[in-house]
């Protein structure tokens, strides 16, 4: 969004003072919404005035460039602090890590509280609490920088566009509410906070290693393992401070700066002093050592992509007829997917040796496809119109079989329930099955909740396939055959992404491994954050869209486990019953039930079905079944309840539908 220079201040009297110069990029500021967001930045930085925050000197316009001038910090900031502290194998004391993080939180308090001129609060969150933006200076002291994206108050009033909808934080150090796309306060700024305390502690990344999506993944369900596996080397109750700052719900999280550094402060158990003149030392030494190493590699630029996209594909625009492949997971399962069918040693064991080949295949019914392109070979994989137990050949060579090939098997659905295998691995032996004409999903969803159920559910209507695994009866994976659900197409048909720039990745897929998301984050089409939300929403589509078949079965496998290489939901069960249930009332596929009869009573059974305890049900729909021991109307409850869901004029048909798919109630006849 901007450059930064060093530059010289002329002062009234004496030489000159050292700033910082901070500039908005001309292509940037053209953007509609871009300058008043700038405005935004060096009004709130006029606003905050402390010791440990960056300050902002002047504010200008030069040549149709606005500018921000600010105290400029002889040192370095702590991202590139620690890769000195670990190329050199060193580790801070912990006196001193607590001291640089209470430096930072003192910082971060004083941007929480800060005031417009009249004292109104402006409720800023930060938004981007990193170690790039911490800056720490050779004279020992902790400074907060850059408020390009912290949000305030008196933002309202921007220009529609100017305040960014998504997190645009360093990965590893954003709160689970900014990777799910929820809204922030404060409390977002604590967790960023918490999570370099940890690394500071720890000497490595909390969030760390493995692809962008697993961290984000890590970070969305607050996987602190990492630290928590060292509390025995740590001082008595500080995992316990950290931990409660690290919580994944922001309503049990430590609520302010203040308060976590005031836990903090017994652990940091030395004389202030001591303190700086130890980090004024240590950045000292790192910024002789820093100066002139650690070149990040050069990104790659739209016309390299696009070239090498041309090279790995001459017919670039024929694959536009084609769908795309659906995003491939984090990591991909070990071993083998199906280890008890012979069929003597591979030599596909990565994606290179498919790149450029001709690829065709022969089923095990005897039907020749081909030649396919890499792309479409996956495709037709995740799609089910070839298995595991199909065989492939590559550029005329040996006939291998698809399930036996390492490059492919990630793809290929891991039960061989979506597939047209010929030879499908054995059922379990129990089974449920449901009408899903009628909204039957409701009913298994509603029970697996209830019970905590683990399995599969597999749901198949038409020529439509899924499978949806439940973890202790939440939803934890959807996998479909049906093309418009890939991710490709997902990105495509909400504008995320163009037809053009899908083909473009989709040639280079072979590059990343088959991973459709992994290719459109390298090359630059879409962000990492926006990614995960778009795959999240993806997913859950996929089993909202199961509300709406008229027609169809589900059949369950009981102790099925989700692949453990796919991206797992982060869904309520009941949050995605009320969704989904709101979907067929609005569509009207649930007219039936009340046509003609919002004044007939509906009446509570008596026993309720086994296993249905009536505390174990959300407290809205909870209330409607106490309310039905005496018998009501749709009409009488929704006038019982008038604050029910916020007065929602389907929560009473929503909570009733649920009910009626439990066998809790009677229907009037």
């Amino acid at each position: 969004m901007a450059e930064v220079f060093r530059a010289r201040q002329p002062q009234p009297v004496g030489e000159p003072r050292l700033v910082a110069i901070k500039r908005m990029l001309p292509a940037i500021a053209a953007q509609a919404g871009s300058r008043a967001m700038f405005e935004a930045e060096s009004h709130l930085g006029t606003l905050i005035q402390h010791p440990n925050v960056v300050e902002v000197l002047d504010v200008g316009e030069e040549g149709g460039q606005p500018y921000l001038a600010l105290e400029y910090v002889r040192g370095l900031d702590l991202g590139r602090f620690t890769r000195f502290l670990t190329r050199e194998g060193l580790s801070l004391d912990l006196p001193l890590a607590i001291f640089v993080v209470r430096q930072l939180l003192a910082g971060l308090h004083a941007v929480h509280i800060a005031c417009q001129a009249d004292g109104t609060p402006l409720s800023v969150v930060h938004r981007d609490v990193s170690p790039s933006n911490v800056l720490l200076s050779k004279y020992g002291d902790v400074k907060l920088a850059d408020f390009g994206i912290a949000f305030a108050e008196f933002q309202d009033s921007l220009p529609q566009g100017s305040v960014t909808d998504h997190a645009q934080g360093k990965l590893g150090y954003l709160a689970p509410e900014q990777v799910t796309g929820d809204d922030c306060d404060r409390r977002a700024d604590i967790f960023s906070g918490a999570a370099i305390a940890a690394e500071l502690v720890m000497g490595r990344p909390l969030f760390g290693g493995g692809s962008e999506l697993a961290i984000l993944l890590a970070i969305r369900d607050a996987e602190i393992h990492p630290l928590i596996e060292m509390s025995d080397t740590l001082p008595a109750g500080l995992t316990d401070v950290l931990g409660r700052a690290l919580s994944r719900n922001p309503e049990e999280r430590i609520a302010t700066a203040l308060e976590l550094s005031n836990l903090l402060a017994p652990y940091e158990d030395a004389p202030e002093s001591a303190l700086r003149r130890g980090l004024a030392e240590l950045v000292t030494s790192a910024m002789h050592l820093v100066e002139n190493g650690e070149v990040p590699p050069t990104p790659l630029v739209f016309e390299e992509v696009l070239d090498a996209a041309l090279a790995a594909d001459p017919h670039l625009r024929a694959v536009t007829e084609e769908s795309s492949p659906d995003a491939g997971p984090v990591t991909s399962r070990p071993g083998p997917l199906y280890p008890h069918v012979e069929d003597g040693p591979q030599d596909v064991d990565d994606v290179a040796a498919l790149e450029g080949g001709e690829l065709r295949i022969v089923t095990a019914g005897g039907l020749h496809f081909g030649p396919w392109t890499y792309a479409r070979l996956v495709e037709a994989i995740m799609l089910g119109k070839v298995g595991p137990f199909d065989r492939l050949k590559i550029s005329g060579g040996k006939d291998r079989m698809l399930g036996r090939i390492p490059a492919l098997e990630r793809h290929i659905a891991p039960h061989g329930l979506t597939t047209t295998a010929s030879e499908p691995p054995p059922k379990p032996t129990k089974a449920t099955t449901l009408d899903l004409a009628n909204g039957g999903i409701t009913s298994a969803l509603a029970w697996g909740a209830l019970r905590r159920d683990t399995g599969l559910w597999l749901c198949e209507f038409g020529g439509s396939r899924k499978e949806v695994y439940l973890k202790d009866g939440t939803p934890a994976y959807v996998t479909s055959n049906l093309a418009g659900e890939l991710l490709g197409e997902y990105l495509v048909a909400r504008s995320v992404i163009s037809r053009g720039e899908l083909d473009m990745a989709l040639a280079v897929l072979p590059r990343y491994e088959g991973r459709l998301g992994d290719t459109l984050v390298a090359i630059g089409l879409i962000e990492p954050v926006q990614l995960f939300q778009q795959i999240a929403g993806q997913v859950r589509e996929k089993l909202l869209d199961i509300f709406m078949w008229i027609g169809g079965r589900a059949t369950y496998h009981p102790d099925v486990e989700a692949p453990t290489a796919a991206f797992p939901l982060d869904l309520e069960p009941w949050s995605i019953l009320d969704e989904g249930v709101d979907r067929r009332l609005a569509h009207g596929l649930e007219d039936e039930r009340f046509e003609g009869r919002r004044d007939v009573p509906f009446t509570r059974c008596d026993p309720l079905p086994g296993g249905l305890d009536p505390n174990a049900l959300p407290i809205p729909i909870r209330r409607i079944l106490e309310a039905l021991e005496a018998p009501s109307t749709v009409n009488e409850l929704t006038y019982a309840f008038p604050d029910l869901l916020g007065g929602s004029m389907t929560s009473v048909p929503r909570s009733l539908v649920v009910l009626a798919h439990l066998g809790a109630i009677v229907l009037p006849e």
